[in-house]
């Protein structure tokens, strides 16, 4: 498989000590080597204890966040690795009822109507709440000096009834990318990067 070729040596041992990697070879399991190659980027060790190793991909993801210079495709797509791996591990993300209760709200089913919202409903109502958590998620990590002033902006405009956040990650991929932080922000932020700085001012990007 190609994708193996681009892993470094390193990565390849470690691959290679793990009890699936020649069961996922010598089937020529394509889907099953990217998931492992994503367990063992992410510091997933199957051998823990159930429950701790749920609580470690757990923490893995809630505090993750977007370095500096760091690409945002590339900031969510290790977000989403993190996320695959919390998920095979079993373990799943955290659906809050009131979330998906205001996603049936918009959707025009209320709580109070005699008939209960059908399975086709409550999934598409799980699936809208689920990507709205996860974009949101994805928000909150991102970098501080880039993007704290979009943070600060949207949650402004919430308090005047705007409610501008984005409802899935394609859409927080897009703001991100058209966002333009503000100069002073990244000047008095202590994650800020000369080299970002400069070309900002340069009038860059």
């Amino acid at each position: 498989y190609l994708f193996l070729n681009q892993c470094s040596p390193p990565m390849i041992t470690e691959l290679k000590s793990t009890d699936e990697f020649e069961d996922y070879e010598t089937k020529q399991d394509g889907i099953g080597l990217l998931g492992l190659i994503r367990e063992v980027m992410c510091g997933v060790e199957k051998h823990l204890q159930s429950t701790w190793a749920l609580v470690q991909a757990n923490k893995a993801l809630y505090t993750f966040w977007q370095q500096n210079n760091m690409p945002n495709d590339e900031y969510l797509k290790l977000f989403n690795s993190r996320v695959t791996v919390l998920e095979t591990l079993g373990g799943r993300l955290p659906v809050h009822e009131a979330l998906v209760m205001a996603k049936l709200k918009v959707m025009g089913v209320s709580s109070e109507d005699e008939e209960k919202p059908n399975d086709e409903v409550m999934a598409k109502a799980f699936e809208s709440a689920q990507k709205e958590y996860l974009a949101l998620l994805a928000l909150s990590g991102a970098n501080g000096a880039r993007f704290g002033g979009l943070r600060d902006k949207l949650e402004n405009e919430s308090l005047f009834g705007n409610d501008n956040y984005p409802k899935d990650q394609a859409e927080l991929l897009h703001i991100m990318n058209k966002y333009k932080p503000e100069i002073a922000r990244i000047q008095r932020n202590p994650q800020k990067n000369t080299e970002e700085l400069a070309f900002i001012q340069a009038g860059g990007g």
